[in-house]
Order: C-alpha cells, then structure tokens, then sequence
C-alpha cells in the first residue's frame, strides 16, 4: 500500500551512508492473482465471472514475491497495511474521487 511504499522511501532516504543501497519495498507475501481478483470483485461488489487467458508465451516465472528481508534488517523496514485493507482504502478513495 502506497503508505508502506512511502515509508520504505523515507526510510532509505534518510538511512545512515552505510546502509544505502538497493532494496526491495513491498509486502513480502506473495498473492495469487486469481485471489486478488476475488477480493477486488467481493470489496466492489462485481458480480461478473472471473475470465482466464492463456499464460504469455514471456512469462516464465510462476511465482513473485519481494524481498524485503535486507529492508527490515537495514531499514527496520515491516509494512503495516494488509493487501485486504490496502484494496478496500483503495476502492474507498476511487469511489470519492469518481462519485
């Protein structure tokens, strides 16, 4: 969630100069996108069927989660917002922003 995104940024950006590097700012837990998709349809209230397509013939890797073991060590970095509350802030703030 992009306040967890935010306090990842200030936290590299403000780290000590030993600590300054590349990190992974993310939520570390893997989700599968046919889960996502069912929580975006349950919080909106879609009722229309999930629709599947063929894998693009590109995409070798079945599974991406991030890494932010070296952020919570050097940064003290650890996400706060759930994906669950993170999508309903989400669908909270489009639907008062598009009425």
């Amino acid at each position: 969630y992009v306040s967890d995104v935010v306090e990842g940024l200030t936290l590299a950006s403000t780290a000590k100069e030993e600590d300054f590097g590349i990190y992974n700012i993310g939520s570390g837990v893997g989700t599968r996108i046919l889960d996502l998709a069912n929580q975006i349809n349950t919080i909106s209230g879609n009722q229309a069927p999930i629709t599947f397509a063929p894998r693009r013939n590109w995409d070798h890797i079945l599974h991406r989660v991030s890494d932010i073991s070296l952020a919570k060590e050097k940064l003290n970095f650890s996400p706060v917002v759930s994906l669950a509350d993170g999508l309903l802030k989400t669908f909270e703030w489009f639907n008062l922003k598009n009425g």
